[in-house]
């Protein structure tokens, strides 16, 4: 008999998935520069940005994500304004 595995309680039908060349494209050039030079000082910010790197494709809901981008925030390298148009999956303009 096959044993059905539940998906994580966290993850929604409505939630947005994208490949990470699209989720990174989210990000103002600046903003990305930002975080990766941020990534060589602050071992938490690199070790999100390598879980990024690792991931087949970037669920817009996941847990891991939204505390990085959280932590992106905290460390001023984000306006919360950014990080809410990033995970609505909102291109800079």
């Amino acid at each position: 008999m096959r044993q059905m595995i539940k998906a994580p309680e966290w993850e929604s039908e409505k939630a947005i998935t994208m490949p990470k060349r699209d989720f990174m494209r989210l990000f103002t050039d600046n903003e990305r520069r930002a975080i990766i030079g941020a990534a060589m000082q602050n071992v938490d910010i690199a070790d999100w940005k390598d879980g990024l790197l690792l991931a087949d494709d970037i669920r817009l809901d996941h847990p891991d994500l939204l505390a990085g981008m959280a932590a992106i925030v905290a460390a001023g390298f984000l306006t919360e304004a950014r990080k809410n148009a990033i995970l609505a999956g909102e291109a800079p303009t």
